[in-house]
């Protein structure tokens, strides 16, 4: 978004619908008025981005604020030219310093399809840097001057930039509602693990994530949990871990779970680079069963996923996935709920692939 306007409430709802129920990263020039002490909307908003301006002399040239996330060049910005076909011209100003950012999230996204936009801000706004000639000024910067290589660095593990995000989250329990996650161990020697922060959101608002608790780590753990404080209402809820560390720097979120009112678990994708897998259904555990059942699977290719039960007849009583997925390994943990006893199968499809397995329920 290259523009300020007065604040108006169609705006709102649409960076709320965005940003909630898309997951959309928004990013937003801060305005050029010189020496005012705040951001425009709808860089103001705390949703959306906001990128300010700096000059080949290293000065801000934008609103400026507390809120401000980061700036990037704004002075002699190339591109097309209003109102001619075909032809180019330098413009200046933090409409243009706005898409740098934007195209930055882009490319991580491209990098790593699990992210989600609070991690994209996230990760940018910590790679910042301040140069000798902008600390005379600290408070006109926000975190710093944009830097497109260090960000895309930092979302891969073991890199020393932020911390590992924790791996392998799952739901171990449902009463008390308990997450698992494998204990992460730093792999830099100036690296050390705070604790871990606990998001979870709610459908339909899939993408808005927001802290509901904090553990402590251990390192002497192989494993750490942490066990929901509320009871959770009706409705399909889902959640991530992150690391902290020492300097209060956060880590990108870990895989998602899924929570679907007490019927479905899902694990995300645990793939591994290098790592060869194919298509496979794993017959369920435990079988017989009553009243859960664990059913494992993987994909080779990223693709539609539809895994599904059925009665004997072949009827569809209950879809525990239908969505992309990327390649990987996936678990589900079904519920039978009020199903009654009997023999059941259990259908996976991705692509080309297609494989049916029996369960038994007894009650």
């Amino acid at each position: 978004m290259s523009f300020w306007v007065d604040e108006t409430q169609a705006i709102k709802n649409a960076i709320e619908y965005a940003y909630n129920q898309k997951g959309c990263l928004l990013v937003a020039g801060a305005g050029n008025q010189i020496n005012h002490p705040t951001l425009r909307f709808p860089a103001s908003h705390p949703k959306v981005h906001s990128v300010g301006g700096i000059t080949k002399q290293w000065l801000y040239y934008n609103n400026r604020g507390s809120d401000l996330d980061v700036v990037a060049p704004n002075v002699n910005i190339i591109s097309t030219a209003n109102g001619i076909n075909g032809t180019y011209e330098f413009y200046g100003g933090t409409s243009f310093s706005s898409p740098q950012v934007a195209g930055v999230g882009a490319l991580l996204f491209s990098k790593n399809t699990n992210l989600l936009h609070m991690d994209i801000r996230k990760v940018i706004n910590q790679t910042a840097i301040y140069t000798p000639q902008m600390e005379n000024d600290p408070t006109k910067f926000g975190n710093g001057l944009l830097q497109a290589y260090k960000a895309l660095y930092a979302i891969f593990q073991a890199n020393g930039i932020i911390p590992d995000y924790p791996a392998q989250l799952t739901i171990i329990n449902y009463n008390p509602f308990t997450l698992r996650w494998r204990t992460v161990q730093p792999t830099m020697e100036s690296s050390f693990v705070s604790h871990y922060n606990i998001y979870r959101s709610k459908a339909p608002n899939r993408y808005n994530f927001n802290k509901v608790g904090e553990t402590a780590h251990n390192s002497e753990n192989t494993f750490t949990v942490w066990n929901e404080q509320l009871p959770l209402s009706p409705g399909i809820w889902f959640y991530r871990v992150t690391t902290i560390d020492s300097d209060g720097k956060e880590s990108i979120t870990s895989n998602e779970v899924l929570f679907n009112s007490g019927i479905e678990q899902k694990i995300g994708s645990n793939h591994q680079t290098g790592v060869d897998i194919d298509y496979n259904l794993e017959h369920n555990y435990l079988n017989p069963f009553n009243p859960s059942t664990a059913i494992n699977y993987s994909i080779k290719e990223d693709g539609l996923v539809k895994l599904v039960i059925c009665d004997i007849l072949g009827q569809e009583v209950r879809t525990l996935v239908n969505e992309f997925q990327n390649a990987g390994n996936y678990s589900v943990h079904f519920n039978s709920g009020n199903l009654p006893s009997g023999v059941y199968l259990y259908q996976l499809h991705s692509g080309s692939y297609s494989k049916t397995l029996k369960m038994i329920l007894t009650k």
